[in-house]
């Protein structure tokens, strides 16, 4: 995915999506999605954190973090 010339997302792995999500991004859905299994950040990749999915349900749950991510990279 992305938005003007600047990557958002891609497929890291079969079910494992790289968001690029900024700091302020972060801290701004932190509180929601920190302890979520599901949501694997590595303060080493400042800029980016993992999706893992196990089902199609994820994504619903998941899906403001996209929204998130456009709006902090535009």
């Amino acid at each position: 995915v992305f938005s003007a010339r600047r990557e958002i997302a891609h497929l890291e792995a079969p079910g494992v999506i790289d968001l690029r999500l900024t700091r302020s991004g972060w801290q701004q859905v932190s509180d929601c999605f920190d302890a979520d299994p599901a949501v694997r950040r590595d303060p080493s990749r400042r800029d980016w954190i993992e999706l893992h999915l196990d089902s199609a349900a994820d994504l619903d749950r998941l899906g403001g973090l996209l929204a998130v991510a456009l709006a902090a990279n535009t």
